[in-house]
């Protein structure tokens, strides 16, 4: 998959430097280039790079998705909704774009639309532990009215038995306890 393996034998110095990337038109590079630095930290030069990509090939592979993680990892979070919406008409049965989209939606405190993309990406991928650990997160943030206690409860559970080794199972347990009982 291009958006993890991407950058990972890249290495500045070796290959060509970045003005020499960003002048040119291969989008090949200029992708190894945007991972190098999107896995250093260097989210505003991934940014960069990733633009560059997206305005000489719209359909490389993964441009949207990426542009958008390194747009949410700076908090330009209007930004990286519209580029995971660019990635999930180019890619509807990756469940980490509607993930993604529930991770800024949340940001937004549009906790609604949120777990809708939520529900999608489990429909997707219906063992997703982190989708159910953020949908119970949302769902118990929101408060108590509507039954959405029980809910984020039964959407911990869910997470606890997909990561049954999770360094938060304790915790988890507890709280989820907590919201049985009502608070």
């Amino acid at each position: 998959m291009t958006r993890e393996l991407a950058g990972q034998r890249f290495q500045p110095g070796r290959d060509r430097d970045i003005e020499d990337a960003l002048s040119g038109d291969d989008p090949k590079v200029l992708n190894e280039w945007a991972f190098y630095y999107f896995n250093t930290d260097q989210y505003e030069e991934a940014i960069e790079c990733f633009l560059k990509i997206s305005d000489i090939d719209a359909d490389f592979p993964a441009v949207h998705f990426n542009l958008g993680s390194a747009f949410l990892r700076v908090g330009l979070v209007p930004e990286a909704l519209r580029e995971f919406g660019l990635a999930a008409a180019r890619d509807p049965g990756d469940p980490e774009i509607p993930y993604q989209t529930a991770i800024s939606l949340n940001l937004m405190d549009r906790n609604d639309e949120a777990l809708e993309a939520l529900a999608r990406a489990v429909s997707l991928k219906t063992d997703y532990a982190d989708a159910y650990l953020l949908r119970g997160s949302i769902l118990a943030k929101m408060g108590p009215g509507g039954g959405r206690w029980p809910a984020a409860a039964d959407a911990f559970e869910t997470y606890l038995r997909c990561q049954p080794d999770a360094d938060n199972a304790d915790a988890l347990g507890e709280f989820i306890e907590r919201l049985r009982s009502g608070g």
